[in-house]
């Protein structure tokens, strides 16, 4: 098993004796809903478990302090809004749980229609493993460190013994 292992949303770091990994990541998709004229966005961990009453809050073009909108993810992990087509530029929807997060970006053109084809995904953060990994990282390296030290001492030791 690999010590680094990459997944859309985190790096993952694996002791080389865990049996099982560490970590799930967090997998946003979205549809357009022709019934209700809304965004229908479906979170779920990697593993296959919804985010349930996951925070979602959506922001509106040109203000990124105080959400437009705050929603909750339903049980299946779904939730649905329309961005207000008077308000033309990029809308932010940001999701997340415990250290889990997306980031998406609706575009709303000047004639009040969304830009489908530039709906976008930023690069998602997994709060939670990233620290995690710096800290084993951190304590990894002093170990491995220590060892090569120890084992050249060792070495050298026995070269004039």
């Amino acid at each position: 098993m690999p010590i680094f292992s990459t997944t859309k949303s985190s790096i993952i770091l694996r002791p080389h004796f865990a049996p099982t990994a560490l970590a799930h990541t967090l997998d946003t998709n979205y549809a357009f809903d022709l019934m209700q004229s809304n965004l229908k966005f479906t979170s779920t961990f990697s593993t296959g478990e919804p985010l349930e009453q996951g925070v979602v809050e959506i922001y509106a073009p040109g203000n990124t302090e105080s959400p437009w909108q705050t929603l909750e993810t339903d049980e299946s992990g779904s939730f649905s809004f329309a961005p207000d087509l008077q308000q033309p530029g990029e809308w932010t929807v940001k999701i997340g749980q415990g250290g889990h997060s997306d980031l998406w970006t609706i575009p709303v053109n000047n004639t009040g229609n969304i830009e489908f084809d530039q709906i976008s995904q930023a690069t998602p953060q997994d709060v939670h493993y990233a620290d995690l990994n710096s800290g084993w990282a951190g304590l990894l390296g002093a170990i491995f460190g220590a060892l090569v030290y120890y084992g050249y001492k060792l070495s050298r030791s026995a070269e004039q013994g």
